[in-house]
């Protein structure tokens, strides 16, 4: 059913809540989700400061092995200016999918931030930076 408004300031209301409704989510803490591809795919969604400890969830996936191997621990880096924050807790990987939390002892959030996973199964290191 269409509805006819009768004043500009209903109808302006209306079209400001369909670009709010419509316009494209990202997570809570308002971070883009940054992927990578190749024999072994990582996806990383910073979550902010939970809890005291700056999150980044993290997907890793492969078909082609184990991620046993990986030990995010000490591969793992958050990178801020020229500071580098190993992660406070491990990410236990195995079998072919894993999926966990990155935590870093870091609060408040920083404004510009670079996840860095050195010597990844993927054969070299892996970069997300955020804005």
């Amino acid at each position: 059913m269409i509805r006819y408004f009768r004043s500009a300031g209903c109808a302006a209301a209306l079209a400001a809540a369909l670009v709010i409704a419509l316009a494209p989510a990202l997570p809570a803490a308002g971070y883009a989700t940054r992927s990578s591809g190749g024999a072994v795919s990582f996806r990383a969604t910073p979550k902010g400061v939970v809890d005291g400890q700056f999150r980044i969830d993290l997907v890793v996936d492969t078909h082609s092995g184990s991620l046993a191997a990986v030990d995010l621990r000490k591969q793992a880096r958050l990178r801020v200016g020229a500071q580098d924050y190993p992660p406070v807790a491990p990410v236990p990987l195995s079998g072919h999918h894993g999926t966990g939390s990155l935590l870093f002892a870091l609060s408040p959030a920083p404004a510009a931030f670079e996840l860095v996973i050195s010597a990844s199964p993927a054969g070299s290191e892996v970069r997300f930076t955020w804005p």
